[in-house]
C-alpha cells in the first residue's frame, strides 16, 4: 500500500479503512474518480481517451465482470 492509502486508512476523518494489508472505502455512497457525483457504486470521469488500464505480469491474468446470474 502506498504511503497516500496509508494515511488515508488511519485518518479518523476518511471513509478508508485499513484491515490487515487491504485498504477498502465504508462509505454507503458511491465512490467518483474526477467527480463529485457519483452515479454508481464506482464512477470514473475523464476526458483522456484511456479511461482505465489494468496490468498484470501473470501469464493468466482475466477481468472478470459477473452479474447475480453468473455462474
Amino acid at each position: 500500500m502506498d504511503q497516500l492509502a496509508a494515511n488515508l486508512a488511519v485518518s479518523s476523518s476518511s471513509n478508508w479503512v485499513k484491515s490487515g494489508n487491504d485498504i477498502y472505502n465504508s462509505n454507503s455512497g458511491g465512490v467518483g474518480i474526477g467527480t463529485t457525483t457519483p452515479f454508481n457504486n464506482l464512477h470514473i470521469l475523464t476526458s483522456a481517451d484511456n479511461i482505465a488500464k489494468f496490468k498484470s505480469s501473470d501469464a493468466n491474468a482475466r477481468i472478470i465482470l459477473e452479474d447475480n446470474n453468473s455462474v
